[in-house]
Order: structure tokens, then sequence, then C-alpha cells
């Protein structure tokens, strides 16, 4: 999967949302860890913990991590992290 591509993030309780990849990029964790490739998706899941990332072809691409907010030509918008 690659930036731009569209996504699905769906819970376990049957919410589902048509997202896309905006980046694919390491993340460092305050908390003293370090992800080599996480997957940032937007729109944001309201219910992204343990969400699952599913590409065009139905393969699992990923487990929704965190919720952040991203800046980007001075718009804030709510984002997934996806591992």
């Amino acid at each position: 999967a690659m930036a731009g591509d569209p996504v699905v993030l769906a819970d376990g309780i049957g919410q589902a949302v048509s997202a896309y990849i905006v980046t694919k990029q390491e993340f460092a964790g305050y908390w003293e860890y370090l992800l080599d490739e996480a997957i940032f998706t937007a729109p944001a899941h309201p219910s992204w913990g343990g969400a699952a990332l599913i590409g065009q072809d139905g393969r699992l691409l990923g487990i929704g991590s965190l919720r952040l907010q991203m800046s980007r030509a001075g718009e804030i918008a709510d984002i997934n992290m996806v591992v």
C-alpha cells in the first residue's frame, strides 16, 4: 500500500470508514519506542483502537493504534496511525 491508496478502517462493532493512506513513515513514541514504518490514514475512525485497516484487495494492512492530529497547509485534521 502507498500514500494516496484508498482503504477501509473497520472496527468490531460494525462501523467502517472509507479513508486513504496519508503517508507511511517512521514514528517515535514519546514513551520510548520507535516504529520503522507506521501507516497514517484520514479521515480518522471514531473507534480506531484495534480497528482493521483493509486494502483494496481485501488484505489486512494493519491494526489501528492511535488517533492523532496532522497540520497541513494551515489546516488541522484528525488522522489514525495503524501498525
